[in-house]
């Protein structure tokens, strides 16, 4: 009896180990889905028991998510409670915005879409953009370069902001650890923006660089591979999003960055005027209807809420 209790449990904490190993290797993986030009809403919405073990850091670098994209979908939850079990939210469905063929990055959301159009697919990726004073260019650029090991070049303005800050940086770092580009590099039309590797992956989903866009790592090594050289990319801000599955609308709104913003002393206000006006122009048959969408468009939690009542 003990013994056969005791191979149970070899089994059982076996299979546990099996499936935490098949959920890391697939949680490496981008998100794609299946994709048409008339394709609207993509994924679905997840939910993880947490233990009180976990911090949201560790469930957003598991499901490889922004940080902030996580907490946006939880709001109010700035740490986890000490709860034995608590149902976390995970953002893993998306309404697609304004998207062209090649690569698309919504600042808005912190968020990269490739379209595939050879394959028929669609893949998201979590991004990391420019800081305020460092903003990531918005327009219609394209992939000039694959840079594989590269070495980073260092802008003169980030030289200069660093050294009068006292830190003397060299022009050049070559690859290796000390390199924060990592292996897998794009270099864009506007020569000085990459999209490469974010060597800190908490900061993956925040604005937390000079102006490039970084990537977890594993998700840069795929993206590269997926794209080529001359590749379009397209940078915009797109903070609400409008889209139809199976017979249903779904409305997903985001902040606005904080450069949209004109009155600061009015500032909660003036994010709900732009959110407003965004709906407004995506959507111009619903103006009659907005303050019944009110409600789901300044929530900005970051997820899709259905609104077809309001269609």
């Amino acid at each position: 009896m003990k013994i056969g209790l005791k191979n149970k449990r070899k089994t059982k904490m076996w299979l546990i180990n099996v499936l935490v190993l098949i959920f890391l290797v697939e949680s490496s993986w981008a998100d794609c889905y299946p994709w048409k030009p008339d394709t609207q809403v993509i994924g679905k919405v997840a939910f993880e028991i947490i233990t009180p073990d976990d911090s949201l850091k560790d469930v957003a670098k598991r499901h490889q998510i922004g940080f902030e994209a996580l907490k946006s979908a939880n709001p109010g939850l700035e740490r986890l409670p000490m709860a034995s079990n608590y149902v976390l939210l995970i953002p893993k469905q998306f309404v697609l915005p304004r998207l062209k063929p090649g690569i698309n990055v919504n600042l808005a959301e912190r968020r990269l879409y490739l379209i595939d159009e050879e394959h028929d697919k669609v893949c998201t990726y979590p991004v990391s953009i420019g800081r305020v004073g460092w903003e990531t260019p918005q327009g219609d650029f394209s992939v000039v370069e694959k840079l594989y090991k590269p070495p980073w070049i260092l802008p003169k303005s980030i030289r200069q902001f660093e050294a009068k800050r006292g830190v003397t940086l060299p022009q050049v770092v070559p690859p290796g650890k000390e390199n924060p580009l990592g292996e897998y590099a794009l270099r864009l039309s506007s020569p000085t923006y990459l999209i490469h590797v974010n060597f800190v992956p908490d900061k993956v989903g925040l604005r937390s660089t000079s102006g490039c866009i970084s990537l977890f790592s594993d998700h840069m090594e795929e993206l590269y591979h997926m794209v080529s050289k001359g590749t379009p990319v397209h940078i915009f801000h797109q903070p609400v999003k409008v889209g139809k599955l199976n017979g249903q609308s779904y409305l997903e709104s985001h902040q606005p960055m904080s450069e949209s913003v004109e009155d600061y002393e009015n500032e909660g206000q003036d994010r709900a005027n732009l959110l407003i006006k965004e709906f407004a122009s995506i959507s111009p048959s619903m103006k009659s209807n907005l303050n019944g969408v009110k409600p789901y468009l300044l929530s900005t939690v970051g997820i899709p809420q259905v609104i077809k009542e309001f269609f």
